[in-house]
């Protein structure tokens, strides 16, 4: 029996496969999803195995044990999935200019609105709900900025702060604080 191990990594995701051949026709192939870090314990036909998550100097490493003996296979460099700034974590892809204007508009409890887009082209995907109202916070360890509609409200949806591509003040006529570069409708 021998083991085939392949990984790839998905945001805060990894995936290692890991196709076992028992004799000669008889393979078999699993998919294993694994939050970062973290560990899964697999088993199929029979056998099991355990994949765990781990990170060494920057690098992200899946090592795997089970019936075909042990294997550690190098995923590649680990990009942080998010930053924190102010006790709040903001997406590792989401500029030092929208973070800014969040922070702002959080710390003095102004409305604003967001505008969801493409980061890239900038177009805008035009959400008309969940979008309006002052930055709260989340409870909880990791604690990220939520969309508060009104003071009575209790809370909100999350701030996919890594898709803004605008940010205005509330109201029909609200100037423009943040502008995505290629911003477009």
């Amino acid at each position: 029996m021998f083991a085939h191990d392949q990984c790839r990594l998905t945001g805060t995701w990894a995936y290692m496969e890991v196709t076992y051949t028992f004799k000669k026709n008889d393979t078999v192939r699993c998919l294993v999803p694994i939050q970062i870090p973290g560990w899964a314990t697999v088993c199929t036909v029979g056998y099991s195995f355990t994949v765990e998550v781990v990170q060494h100097d920057g690098t992200l490493l899946l090592s795997r044990s089970g019936p075909a003996g042990k294997a550690i296979v190098k995923a590649g460099d680990v990009d942080p999935a998010y930053q924190i700034v102010g006790g709040l974590s903001y997406s590792s892809r989401t500029t030092s200019d929208v973070i800014a204007v969040l922070e702002d508009a959080r710390s003095n409890r102004r409305r604003i609105r967001v505008h969801y887009g493409d980061r890239e082209t900038g177009r805008d995907w035009q959400e008309r709900y969940g979008v309006e109202g002052t930055v709260g916070t989340s409870t909880g360890p990791t604690k990220i900025p939520l969309m508060i509609h009104s003071r009575r409200s209790f809370g909100g949806p999350g701030l996919l702060d890594d898709c803004i591509v605008r940010i205005t003040t509330a109201g029909k006529n609200g100037s423009v604080l943040y502008l995505h570069p290629t911003y477009h409708v």
